[in-house]
């Protein structure tokens, strides 16, 4: 379910990234350990490697981009999941990343466990619940 997460994460930054071409904006997509690093210019949201550490990764390829962010003065930001691949953290440490705080992402399977009139209610007031179909 992670790694799913993470994809769509991942996709969701590329749906952005392709609105901002399609405006003219110049965008800097690259592809590595089965994710995208994406570039659209400083302070953009999207400007991020989102999903590494669910395949394997190419550490001249994380070179390449890392000199690619340097030429636009650019930083990289990397979102890796607690459930990746230890080895990714690992190796972003040697290259001197640092950590710079947490992001956590809940998953609920909707595959029938909210069966008939069940609902859930959390703390903060939010309720799921299923939506009959029409």
């Amino acid at each position: 379910m992670a790694a799913r997460i993470e994809r769509a994460e991942c996709q969701t930054v590329l749906a952005f990234a392709a609105a901002l071409a399609a405006r003219g904006t110049p965008v800097m997509i690259t592809e590595i350990g089965g994710t995208s690093a994406v570039f659209a210019g400083p302070g953009q949201p999207i400007n991020k490697l989102a999903g590494l550490g669910f395949a394997a990764i190419d550490e001249d390829a994380l070179a390449r981009i890392e000199r690619a962010y340097d030429e636009q003065h650019a930083e990289i930001r990397v979102e890796l999941a607690t459930l990746a691949d230890p080895e990714a953290g690992l190796l972003l440490t040697r290259r001197g990343y640092e950590l710079a705080g947490y992001e956590n992402v809940l998953g609920l399977a909707l595959d029938g466990a909210l069966g008939g009139d069940s609902y859930y209610y959390f703390a903060d007031g939010q309720t799921i619940r299923r939506v009959p179909l029409k």
